[in-house]
């Protein structure tokens, strides 16, 4: 079992904001480079939460934006953290 503290890392740069339509592969590997670059994660974050995404989405239809909340399991975190992406188009979640 993956032992992560109960502290959690937040940064104003864990707030992006896309002007553009972005593959969700884009998306969350912007966002893993961020949590790679603080060492909050392993390198293997990225490819673990598409996988897990690909098998088990979590996008919610809800209205009138809808919201995905991608994650992936605890032995690929070293440290808490959350971060949210804005989008000014669709992300193309194939």
């Amino acid at each position: 079992m993956n032992d992560i503290s109960k502290e959690v890392v937040f940064d104003a740069t864990f707030v992006q904001h896309f002007l553009k339509a972005i593959t969700f592969e884009d998306a969350i590997d912007s966002l893993s480079k961020n949590f790679l670059k603080r060492d909050l994660v392993t390198k293997d974050y990225a490819d673990a939460v598409k996988k897990r995404e690909n098998k088990f989405p979590t996008g919610l239809p809800t209205m009138p934006i809808g919201v995905a909340i991608p994650h992936t399991d605890a032995k690929y975190v070293k440290k808490n953290s959350d971060s949210s992406r804005n989008f000014k188009s669709s992300t193309l979640y194939d």
